[in-house]
C-alpha cells in the first residue's frame, strides 16, 4: 500500500515539472506569435526650459459680485433698472420713501433753533459781567483785586478805578512869604524824593493853582512849589484835573485786564465779574447743540441714502426687491456683477494642493473657445476641502487676464505652473532609473556593429536604433552600450527630468521603449506604449513632450 502511494506521488510531481517547464519555455525562450516592437535610442542631454504643472478643471465666475443694499429703512418707491441692464458706478438704482424720517429731521431742526437762541442769549448776558471803560483815558487809582467783592471795594474806595480824561494834574497851594504869581507863570514842583517837574500857574485869584501837563504821577503826591528864582512859594498835593470813576453794584472780581497808568479806549474790558453759573449753563447748552447737529447730519445722510446708487460698474444679475416693498436697513435691492474681472474656480486634489501657492502662473483653455489660451495666476486657495467619493479636493481661484469672449459659467481647464527652470540640463524621464533610492542614467555610445544594423538618423543627427523584435530577450542582439552613472535629479514632469549634477549637456543617454501587442510584457520596468521623441542637438524644448 505504501509503495502504491509513493508511485502516485512520483507521477504527480512529473506532471507538475512538465507543465512548469513548458511555461518557462514559452515565457522566456519561445519565439511564438508575439509582436513586440522595442527600441533603444541614444539621446543627447540638452539645455532648455522645464515646467511642472498641476492640471485642474472648473468653471468661470465673476471675481467681483456686489449686492446693492438699502442704507436706510423705507418703502421702495421706484426701481430704475431691470435684470441684464448695464450700469455705471453712481447710476441711480432705486429710490426709497420714508415720511417718518422727514418728520424726525424737521423736529430736530426746530429743537436746534431753540437751543441756539438760548445759547446766544446767555452769551449776551455774559457781556454784562464785563466792566468796560466808559471813556478814553488813563487808568488811575486802581483799587480792585481778584477775588474781592466789588461791592465792598466800592464802599471803601468809592470806585474800582479812576480814569483820567484830561491828561493833566493840578496842585492847589496857599502862597507863603507874600509872594505873588501871575497866571501863566512857570514854576517848579519838587517831590519828596527830590525829583522836579515843571508846572504853570492856572489860577491866582482864589488861591494858587498849578497845572501839570501830565497825569502819570501818583494821585495825592506832596510837592513843594518854587518860582523861577527858586523861592519857596508853598506846598500842595497832586490831583487829577478831570476824571471818571469806574463803578459796579455787585459781584466778585474774577479777572483784571489793566494796570495802573495804562491808557484805555472806551469799551475796553477792564474787569470781569464771576459768571461761572452762566458759563456752566452755556457749556451744557453747547454740548446739547453739538449733539443735535450730529443727529441732524445723521438723519440727513439717511435721507440721502434713500437714493440708492450703483457701487460699481457691471451688469444687474438679480432684483430681489419690488416697488412697494417695505425694506429694512441692509435689505438687498439688486446684485451687480463686474464682467470685466473674471476668475476660474477649480478643484485641486489633496495630493497636489500643497504644491499650489498664490501668485503662481496659470494657463487656461475653455471648451467653448478651443482656439485661444488665456493667462492668469492663483489668487486664493481655500483652507477647507470638500470630501466626495473618497477624495478630498480644495477650491482654488485663478484670475483671468484679459477675459475677452469669456462668459460666466463656461467650463475651463487650467494648468498651474508649480515649478519652472530655465537653462536646465534635460533628459527624457525614461532615461532615469531608480536603484536603491538613488537616481542613475545609462551613459554610452552606439554599439560597435550598429552601422550594419537597420536604423535612421533623427533631425539632430543622432541614431535611433531599431533592433529586431525580441532583441531585448535573453538572446538580445546589438544595442547601444553604456555605463551606469549616478545623477542628481531636480524637478520632473511626465516627459522631462532636470539633471542637476552628474551629467553634462551633450552627453548621450540610453532611452528604451517597448510597444507590445502580445507575448511577454515590457522589459526592465520601462513604460509601455510610449514613443520617445528625440530632440535635435542644441534645441531648447519648451513645456512638456506629448507622446
Amino acid at each position: 500500500m505504501k509503495r502504491l502511494f509513493n508511485k502516485w506521488v512520483l507521477i504527480v510531481l512529473a506532471v507538475a515539472l512538465a507543465v512548469g517547464g513548458l511555461y518557462v519555455y514559452r515565457r522566456f525562450f519561445a519565439r511564438g506569435p508575439v509582436n513586440n516592437q522595442r527600441s533603444s535610442m541614444l539621446i543627447p542631454a540638452t539645455r532648455g526650459e522645464i515646467s511642472v504643472e498641476v492640471a485642474a478643471g472648473g468653471s468661470v465666475e465673476a471675481s467681483v459680485v456686489q449686492d446693492v443694499t438699502a442704507a436706510a429703512r423705507g418703502t421702495l418707491l421706484a426701481l430704475y433698472v431691470e435684470e441684464g441692464d448695464s450700469v455705471k458706478k453712481g447710476d441711480t438704482i432705486a429710490v426709497l420713501d420714508d415720511d417718518s424720517l422727514q418728520q424726525e429731521i424737521e423736529a430736530i431742526e426746530e429743537n436746534l433753533k431753540r437751543q441756539e437762541k438760548a445759547y446766544d442769549d446767555l452769551v449776551k448776558s455774559v457781556e454784562d459781567f464785563y466792566v468796560k471803560a466808559p471813556v478814553d483815558g488813563r487808568i488811575k487809582s486802581l483799587k480792585a483785586k481778584v477775588g474781592e467783592d466789588a461791592g465792598t471795594t466800592m464802599k471803601v474806595h468809592g470806585a474800582l478805578a479812576v480814569i483820567s480824561t484830561a491828561e493833566k494834574m493840578l496842585a492847589s497851594i496857599r502862597p507863603e512869604n507874600n509872594v505873588s504869581l501871575q497866571k501863566g507863570e512857570l514854576v517848579d514842583l519838587v517831590f519828596e524824593d527830590g525829583s522836579v517837574i515843571h508846572g504853570r500857574v492856572s489860577d491866582s485869584v482864589s488861591g494858587l493853582t498849578i497845572e501839570v501837563d501830565s497825569d502819570e504821577y501818583p494821585i495825592g503826591s506832596k510837592v513843594s512849589v518854587l518860582n523861577k528864582n527858586g523861592i519857596f512859594i508853598g506846598e500842595g498835593t497832586l490831583e487829577l484835573k478831570e476824571k471818571v470813576s469806574v463803578t459796579v453794584n455787585t459781584g466778585f472780581i474774577d479777572e483784571i485786564y489793566v494796570k495802573e497808568n495804562d491808557r484805555v479806549k472806551i469799551g475796553d474790558k477792564l474787569f470781569k465779574l464771576d459768571s461761572s453759573d452762566i458759563e456752566e449753563e452755556m457749556d451744557s447748552l453747547k454740548k446739547e447743540i453739538e449733539k443735535l447737529k450730529e443727529d441732524l447730519a445723521e438723519k440727513k445722510a439717511q435721507l440721502d441714502d434713500l437714493t440708492v446708487t450703483a457701487p460699481i460698474d457691471g451688469i444687474i444679475t438679480s432684483l430681489p426687491a419690488e416697488t412697494g416693498d417695505e425694506l429694512l436697513k441692509g435689505s438687498t435691492i439688486a446684485t451687480i456683477m463686474d464682467l470685466t474681472r473674471m476668475q476660474l474656480k477649480v478643484s485641486v486634489d489633496e495630493l497636489d494642493i500643497t504644491k499650489i501657492q498664490p501668485g503662481q502662473k496659470a494657463t487656461m483653455t475653455l471648451d467653448a473657445l478651443p482656439d485661444r489660451t488665456y493667462e492668469g495666476e492663483v489668487v486664493k486657495i481655500k483652507d477647507v476641502g470638500q470630501y466626495s467619493s473618497g477624495v478630498t479636493t480644495y477650491e482654488v481661484l485663478i484670475s483671468i487676464k484679459d477675459p475677452e469672449g469669456i462668459r460666466v459659467g463656461m467650463s475651463a481647464n487650467a494648468k498651474i505652473q508649480t515649478a519652472h527652470k530655465e537653462n536646465a540640463v534635460l533628459v527624457p524621464v525614461e532615461a532615469v532609473m531608480q536603484i536603491g533610492g538613488e537616481s542613475f542614467v545609462m551613459v554610452g555610445s552606439p554599439a560597435a556593429d550598429s552601422p550594419s544594423r537597420p536604423g535612421s538618423r533623427n533631425q539632430g543627427g543622432m541614431r535611433a536604433v531599431q533592433p529586431n523584435p525580441g532583441s531585448f530577450s535573453r538572446e538580445a542582439g546589438p544595442s547601444p552600450s553604456g555605463n551606469l552613472r549616478k545623477v542628481e535629479v531636480g524637478i520632473m514632469n511626465e516627459d522631462y527630468a532636470e539633471i542637476v549634477s552628474g551629467l553634462e549637456e551633450g552627453e548621450l543617454v540610453v532611452v528604451q521603449s517597448t510597444t507590445s501587442s502580445g507575448g511577454n510584457g515590457g522589459f526592465g520596468g520601462f513604460r509601455m506604449g510610449r514613443e520617445i521623441r528625440v530632440p535635435a542637438v542644441g534645441s531648447r524644448p519648451q513645456g512638456v513632450w506629448r507622446p
